[in-house]
């Protein structure tokens, strides 16, 4: 009886400990904010402003289109009054679905990415140009 008690707990411990072999991983947080058309957010020692819509052709609310269409932005980023980019990135229903978000800034620890582009346009109504923004996840590790 005392080796089947002693087979019994030998076994019951190896089971226990294999179950707690979990290693959770947990992703830094991500902020979301907002920068406004023809205005500049500070990320560490970069600036980057918010210049232009090119061009706005998503599908609006409540409209059933055949094209989604794609949101066309304009940024400038630049250190110490450096220019360091100013570009045109596209903003597609793709970089939604597949969390590829356009990369803005990627240094060191320092990470921004456009999340959105709004207002989303609407069917009955026109977006003036100044009421564009957009939402950028600005990541620091």
């Amino acid at each position: 009886m005392k080796y089947q008690l002693l087979a019994f707990m030998l076994l019951f411990s190896l089971i226990a400990k294999a179950q707690d072999t979990t290693d959770v991983h947990v992703d830094s947080p991500k902020i979301v904010t907002k920068l406004l058309l023809d205005n500049i957010i500070e990320v560490g020692e970069f600036e980057i402003k918010f210049i232009d819509v090119v061009n706005d052709s998503r599908c609006p609310r409540y409209v059933n289109c055949v094209r989604a269409g794609e949101a066309k932005v304009q940024f400038h980023v630049s250190k110490n009054g450096e220019t360091i980019k100013n570009e045109v990135v596209d903003i597609t229903p793709s970089t939604y679905l597949q969390n590829d978000y356009p990369v803005i800034l990627n240094y060191e620890n320092i990470k921004v990415e456009i999340y959105n582009v709004l207002p989303y346009p609407e069917y009955s109504s026109k977006i003036n140009k100044s009421d564009y923004y957009l939402q950028l996840i600005i990541t620091k590790d």
